[in-house]
Parts: C-alpha cells; sequence; structure tokens
C-alpha cells in the first residue's frame, strides 16, 4: 500500500471531531486547492493583498488568525 493512503487512512481513524473530519475531507478532495488557482484579477474580484490571502490560508488549515 503506497505510504499517503496508508497515511490517509490512519489520518480517517484520529480525525474524532466533526470539525476535524470536515477538514479532512476537505483537504482530500480533488478541487480542494482549486482556488489556488484562481487567476489575480482585481476587475474579477479574484485579487487578494498579501494580508488576505494569509489569513485565507490559516483559516483553511485551521490555525489562529494572528497579527
Amino acid at each position: 500500500m503506497p505510504l499517503h493512503v496508508l497515511t490517509l487512512s490512519t489520518l480517517k481513524v484520529t480525525a474524532t471531531t466533526p470539525t476535524d473530519q470536515a477538514r479532512l475531507l476537505a483537504g482530500t478532495d480533488e478541487n480542494a486547492g482549486a482556488w489556488l488557482k484562481a487567476l489575480p484579477s482585481p476587475q474579477l474580484g479574484t485579487h487578494l493583498s498579501n494580508e488576505s490571502f494569509r489569513i485565507a490560508c490559516a483559516l483553511r488549515l485551521g490555525a489562529e488568525c494572528t497579527a
């Protein structure tokens, strides 16, 4: 069994809270990183400042958003 498949199955077993399970499933979806592929365009509203991008990444990972 490939290591990444074994690791994923181990993580699925250890994710006990609904939040952890949802975060794990969201991260393993084939479209999970699609928002990172959006072209930054102010006209289309897809341009993020460095601070906005940092906060979006922290929220996606479930990390604290400290200044």
